[in-house]
């Protein structure tokens, strides 16, 4: 018998965090690690599924809609269901769910129907569970939504990327009180860490704990803030600013598939092969 999939939620209410760039990461160095991994576009600016050179398609809304629609009512949803919206990514082991603008309206019609989202996402989600599948990562939108809710609802793991500012500080320490509640109400899931990105600084171990050496004051405030509030394992090492990163969404290329042929380079894949690292030993 297959063993179940871990789902895993990359969260964050405000934009411009590398959201994206985090679930594009994660899911292909899962891959690269022989996991067989899907991505689920569930933003409806479908930037993951362009990013990856794939065509935006309603994916996700027909997935979301079928048991809404005469065809599919009182019918439960089968991985032959499935295979008809996912598609492979022309990468070994990595699976895309499509999404597009359609996405937002799929959760409009889910409560026209009566549905509350977050019960309904992971019911729908359930055949693949047991798929074959090893992980499942939902790429979130920049926003407060009941798809966000629901996509964190049907997870097993929350990781949360953030920039290091006053308004991204802030956003984390919501969230994560957003996400007690959830557990107060039966959310199985937790959070995996918090994950600091567009970093521009230093890092260096003291004493057994991870000082901030350069950046800017508030960086280093922020790093700070994070630190006493969250605690040092709750802190993932931090991704760098880079303009690979940029260059590889533009080539629809991850990170892993950038030549490493200067140090910059090789640094953010190193970074992002220790996210990796740290969701395998979650499992």
């Amino acid at each position: 018998m297959a063993h179940k999939a871990v789902v895993i939620a990359i969260v964050n209410q405000k934009g411009g965090v590398a959201k994206t760039t985090t679930s594009i990461s994660l899911g292909h160095g899962l891959a690269l690690e022989g996991k067989r991994t899907l991505l689920i576009d569930f933003d409806p600016q479908g930037n993951l599924t362009v990013y990856l050179g794939l065509r935006q398609e309603p994916c996700i809304y027909d997935w979301l809609t079928y048991r809404l629609t005469p065809t599919g009512a009182g019918k439960n949803l089968t991985v032959d269901h499935m295979r008809q919206w996912i598609r492979i990514s022309n990468r070994e082991n990595l699976f895309v769910f499509p999404g597009d603008k359609w996405t937002k309206d799929a959760e409009d019609n889910m409560k026209i129907k009566g549905m509350v989202p977050a019960s309904y996402v992971r019911e729908c989600l359930s055949p693949l569970l047991n798929s074959g599948l090893d992980y499942i990562v939902f790429d979130t939108a920049p926003s407060v939504t009941d798809m966000q809710s629901a996509a964190v609802w049907a997870s097993d793991l929350v990781l949360i990327p953030t920039m290091l500012d006053f308004g991204s500080l802030f956003g984390v320490k919501t969230l994560t009180e957003d996400l007690r509640k959830l557990t107060g109400t039966g959310w199985k899931g937790k959070v995996a860490g918090i994950l600091p990105t567009y970093f521009k600084g230093k890092m260096e171990s003291e004493g057994g704990e991870q000082i901030m050496l350069g950046g800017t004051n508030v960086t280093r405030q922020q790093y700070d803030s994070l630190m006493n509030y969250f605690g040092q394992d709750m802190i993932w090492e931090p991704i760098h600013d880079a303009n690979v990163f940029r260059e590889a969404s533009s080539a629809n290329c991850t990170i892993f598939e950038m030549p490493g042929s200067n140090m910059v380079t090789q640094r953010a894949q190193e970074e992002y092969k220790k996210v990796v690292k740290r969701i395998l030993k979650l499992r």
